[in-house]
């Protein structure tokens, strides 16, 4: 998740991170999907899915605020 936000930075630690698995993950192709819902000066928040390719269901999600350093 904070991958969607170091494209915007040059460096960032962690606030918080909260991840929930919501089905047993299964070797095959997902599909990740990233995106920043909040980028100020300091402090960013992202969120993430990851769904099963062939379905389309949710297999886990989760959400990261962090600190934007020097950037």
């Amino acid at each position: 998740m904070s991958s969607s936000i170091r494209r915007c930075s040059r460096a960032e630690g962690t606030l918080h991170l909260a991840e929930a698995t919501v089905r047993r993950l299964e070797p095959g192709e997902e599909h990740y999907n990233p995106k920043v819902l909040y980028r100020g000066r300091k402090q960013a928040t992202s969120e993430a899915t990851l769904s099963a390719a062939e379905s389309g269901k949710l297999l886990a999600h989760g959400m990261a605020t962090c600190m934007i350093l020097g950037g």
